[in-house]
């Protein structure tokens, strides 16, 4: 075992000097200091093992970003340096290495030591049709806590949380969501954490839309719609949620296949596919539409008949929080894929 693994440590340390090479000039950014310079490079992995791209790697005004296999270069002159690397805002995902540069002597530094490490712990509510738990804990290696939906009632608890992911079917019953809840996820996200909601759980940010009669829990639906028997439309004001329909409308009209040649909008996510266009597959019937959205949201994956696939807001600019991903597809029932797999690790590791 040990000399399998020094075989492979060998064969990745022949990689990156051959990156160096040929990249190493494209490494180096236009504020480092001037004078001979030595190269540092490395890997960003997870504790489970799984590379991580676009991480954030620097030190003073030095810096580069890993790519779609975790390798990175630094160019730096002889000294001591604290190496950062960090995803997101580098609140919840963040490792410090310690760097000594020394004249003539190019350095790779070994894996333990480019771990990304979690600061932060991480909750999500478990729900039917999708497990991002296990994609967290199973395949990244970190840690997530398990909550409840009344949870949501206590914003003293949610805000030692870094994030709080949403699973598609978390809500079963027609009075899951109420005003108390909207506002602890509001106050949430704006000072304490990001959100990232699958599917049908995006009804825990814009609200669920039903219209219901007195007595009767049995005339409303879930598309926003002020009656079941009409097309949808997004209405104002919002039946419950924190988001404004305006910014954000989906509807449950989504059918089962796939979607072929999506477009990838977002350009830290193309670094970190290696692509800009990928195929889905959606096994769950009834998946949300998004019918309509506007600022804060903005795209990330599209279609050019399907629509809006995935969008993201930020709705605290100035701080390390207040981020919502919003995907329509995810881990489950419909499976995962190498790259529905990529973009769920780059949502988790950049809340």
């Amino acid at each position: 075992m040990i000399m399998n693994k020094n075989l492979k440590w060998n064969s990745l340390a022949m990689l990156f000097m051959g990156i160096l090479i040929v990249f190493g000039s494209c490494s180096k950014d236009k504020d480092a200091p001037s004078g001979q310079t030595m190269l540092v490079a490395g890997r960003v992995t997870t504790p489970s093992g799984k590379s991580v791209a676009n991480a954030k790697v620097f030190t003073g005004t030095v810096s580069t970003r890993s790519n779609k296999d975790g390798l990175f270069i630094l160019s730096l002159p002889a000294g001591n340096y604290n190496v950062t690397i960090q995803t997101g805002h580098g609140n919840i995902f963040k490792t410090i290495v310690p760097v000594v540069v020394t004249d003539g002597v190019n350095i790779t530094l070994p894996e333990p030591q480019t771990v990304l490490k979690q600061l932060k712990d991480l909750a999500f509510i478990p729900g039917s049709y999708d497990q991002i738990e296990t994609v967290i804990i199973d395949s990244l290696g970190y840690t997530a806590t398990q909550i409840s939906l009344t949870t949501l009632n206590s914003l003293s608890t949610l805000s030692a949380y870094g994030g709080l992911f949403l699973n598609c079917g978390m809500l079963n019953g027609a009075d899951d969501m109420d005003s108390l809840k909207y506002a602890n996820l509001l106050s949430y996200v704006t000072a304490y954490g990001s959100i990232y909601a699958s599917d049908f759980a995006v009804e825990c940010i814009t609200g669920d839309g039903n219209f219901r009669l007195a007595g009767n829990s049995m005339a409303e639906n879930h598309n926003h719609a002020k009656n079941p028997n009409v097309a949808m439309t997004c209405i104002n004001p919002l039946l419950g949620g924190f988001i404004p329909d305006s910014s954000l409308c989906t509807q449950k009209m989504g059918n089962a296949g796939f979607i072929y040649h999506a477009n990838v909008l977002d350009q830290d996510l193309i670094n970190a596919l290696g692509k800009d266009s990928l195929d889905l597959e959606y096994d769950l019937g009834g998946w949300e539409i998004v019918h309509s959205y506007d600022a804060p949201f903005i795209p990330i994956i599209d279609h050019p008949v399907s629509g809006v696939l995935a969008l993201k807001a930020d709705l605290d600019l100035y701080n390390d929080n207040g981020a919502i991903y919003f995907t329509s597809f995810h881990n489950s029932v419909q499976g995962i894929n190498n790259d529905v797999e990529t973009i769920l690790n780059y949502i988790i590791l950049n809340l």
